[in-house]
């Protein structure tokens, strides 16, 4: 939880989980098709605070609804509504407990296939209602003034994804995937509080693009392939306004390049270069609250493959 005020390490929490799921749909028509899905979790937590320990069962019944429509052979559309859970928690002795947190996702997406499937595109479109989401702040009167991790505050998250795959020529494929996300606190119910209204949900990027190119060939009778990818991820923010503290990561520009020659029905070699710009930026906004990891160094290799 977004600074919680006392300590996560595994060494002081245990948490046993078992859900069950289940699907079912049934064709309206040839080309309409409706479904539901069922899923029950239940999360049995213990918390010690180094005085005493804390338990109890988070539990929810998560539904989800979709339709599916073959507009043509190689057209479909689908909508979706479903329900996701994540499970609640303890501060320290004698102040209360949180509770879990809940998100309906709205989605409207198609997929098809089209030129005799030499391209295959997805979109999707998505709303997100957040609620209950768990920060940290004072709770308002008539609450004892205490810092506490509890349920104050809700946003929505609504954006797109896209990805396309397209056979340009015998034996190359351009690939194309992203998305773009827009996330917002829309109400806090804490005062002296971690995030205030207006804000972007923490570790969310508004933003991601990967490129591909992959070239299959043949040489000396034995097939191979070379593939180069180009990934950038837009900044993240992680926000805690009790101290005045605003982290953030970089805009992260990843290039690779990966080739394999296949010898024989056994074996295989290639090359493979990672990370070929050097790039040296943190991909997470930790570094302002005492850490943040970066990409690999530029890594340049061979590789040896054996199938037996």
């Amino acid at each position: 939880s977004p600074g919680a005020p006392f300590d996560l390490s595994p060494d002081n929490q245990n948490s046993t989980s078992w859900a069950v799921f289940g699907d079912a749909n049934y064709d309206l028509t040839e080309r309409w098709q409706v479904g539901v899905g069922l899923r029950y979790f239940e999360d049995d937590r213990e918390f010690f605070d180094g005085a005493a320990t804390q338990a109890g069962t988070f539990d929810s019944t998560s539904p989800r609804v979709y339709i599916n429509v073959d507009v043509t052979d190689d057209i479909k559309a689908y909508a979706s509504v479903a329900k996701g859970f994540r499970s609640g928690g303890f501060n320290t002795l004698g102040r209360p407990a949180f509770d879990p947190e809940t998100i309906w996702s709205y989605e409207l997406g198609t997929k098809m296939s089209l030129l005799d499937g030499r391209v295959n595109a997805e979109f999707a479109a998505f709303y997100s209602d957040y609620s209950n989401f768990q920060t940290f702040g004072i709770l308002p009167p008539p609450a004892p003034p205490q810092l506490i991790t509890s349920n104050a505050g809700d946003a929505e998250i609504k954006g797109v994804d896209i990805s396309f795959k397209w056979q340009a020529m015998e034996g190359l494929v351009l690939g194309l995937n992203g998305n773009y996300v827009d996330s917002e606190v829309v109400e806090i119910n804490v005062l002296t509080g971690s995030h205030i209204v207006g804000d972007e949900l923490d570790f969310v990027s508004s933003y991601s693009i990967a490129l591909s190119a992959t070239q299959d060939f043949e040489w000396d009778g034995k097939p191979g392939f070379v593939r180069l990818d180009y990934n950038e991820q837009d900044r993240m923010l992680l926000t805690d306004r009790r101290r005045g503290v605003f982290g953030t990561s970089d805009v992260i520009h990843m290039l690779n390049l990966a080739m394999e020659w296949q010898l024989n029905e056994n074996i295989s070699m290639g090359i493979f270069g990672k990370n070929l710009l050097d790039e040296d930026g943190y991909i997470d906004p930790g570094l302002t609250f005492g850490g943040a990891s970066r990409p690999r160094p530029r890594t340049m290799g061979l590789q040896l493959g054996l199938d037996f």
